[in-house]
């Protein structure tokens, strides 16, 4: 799962569950076009096996630059920030094997504190 900063969608962050590794990964080295070398952009991970005919499910939650993701009830939550150059909303992007399909997305739009 992918969201793609706007207007361009050329900035983005990725959601990737490795069922072999049972490994959830999100991937920030494209959420920010001009990196300054002091600003980590590594991937955050976390263990995630899923049993047979598990399905992923993910809650995330972005506020600005900072992203929160639950998976599976809470097996696993992370917080990370991004710094997106041109942060005027975002699309979700999907991409996965012909053996993977994207049962349900549904996307609320949060109130400023």
């Amino acid at each position: 799962l992918t969201l793609l900063m706007l207007p361009d969608g050329l900035e983005q962050i990725s959601f990737v569950h490795d069922w072999q590794r049972g490994e959830l990964r999100i991937v920030r080295r494209r959420s920010v076009l001009n990196a300054s070398e002091d600003v980590d952009l590594s991937d955050v991970y976390g263990d995630l096996k899923l049993a047979d005919g598990e399905a992923l499910k993910l809650q995330i939650f972005v506020d600005h630059s900072v992203i929160e993701v639950f998976a599976n009830s809470g097996r696993v939550c992370a917080t990370t920030r991004i710094y997106p150059t041109l942060n005027k909303g975002f699309e979700l992007g999907w991409q996965g094997s012909p053996d993977v399909m994207l049962r349900f997305a549904q996307v609320w739009q949060m109130d400023a504190i």
